[in-house]
């Protein structure tokens, strides 16, 4: 059996705020770019789209653009409650978090987003990447390092012989489709009120 961590970090004990800080900002910003993104690519019922606009702003074009703009936004977020509850993730599952144990003098962070989110973080040099596998060492850490990292990966997940990494698990949710929380932050973002 393959254990594979792709993206994990390793931060100081006191760091760990300023860490949930940049990830939170960071993961929501791009998460936010990409919905406005699909909201130019998914297909709208222009039948109501028209009914809308007739009704509320015939001669108004800027309240004419957010109606269409507003009707892209639910197709979108309705996608994205529906990949929340599908197994496989997809262009639309766009949840995202970080999971966090705490050890020893460091807390061992793995994100749960997509990859194109994960792909584009800019973290501070003092988190270190603490990725690991037992298939695949990199080029750059030693044989010594990869076995420590290892060695507490199954620290961290199993502790005193609980073998369920929920046990001693700390959540931050960013984006999650199932609350209301999220999808309202996406849309005062996406619809700010002047």
């Amino acid at each position: 059996m393959s254990t594979k961590i792709y993206y994990a970090y390793r931060i100081k004990k006191d760091k760990w705020i300023e860490f949930i800080d940049i990830i939170h900002d960071q993961m929501l910003g791009l998460t936010l770019k990409h919905v406005e993104d699909m909201m130019k690519i998914v297909e709208i019922d222009e039948e109501k789209v028209k009914l809308e606009i007739k009704k509320y702003a015939p001669l108004n074009k800027n309240k004419q653009k957010n109606i269409r703009k507003w009707a892209e936004f639910e197709v979108v977020m309705d996608y994205s409650e529906k990949a929340t509850a599908h197994p496989e993730r997809n262009l639309f599952n766009i949840d995202c978090g970080i999971n966090f144990w705490m050890h020893g003098h460091y807390v061992y962070a793995i994100p749960i987003a997509p990859y194109h989110i994960l792909d584009k973080l800019n973290l501070p040099k003092w988190v270190e990447d603490y990725a690991w596998n037992n298939t695949d060492e990199p080029v750059n850490v030693t044989d010594k390092q990869w076995q420590a990292r290892g060695d507490t990966w199954k620290k961290v997940n199993c502790g005193q012989g609980r073998a369920d990494h929920n046990a001693r698990r700390l959540f931050h949710s960013v984006i999650s489709m199932d609350t209301y929380i999220s999808k309202h932050e996406l849309q005062t973002k996406i619809f700010p009120r002047n």
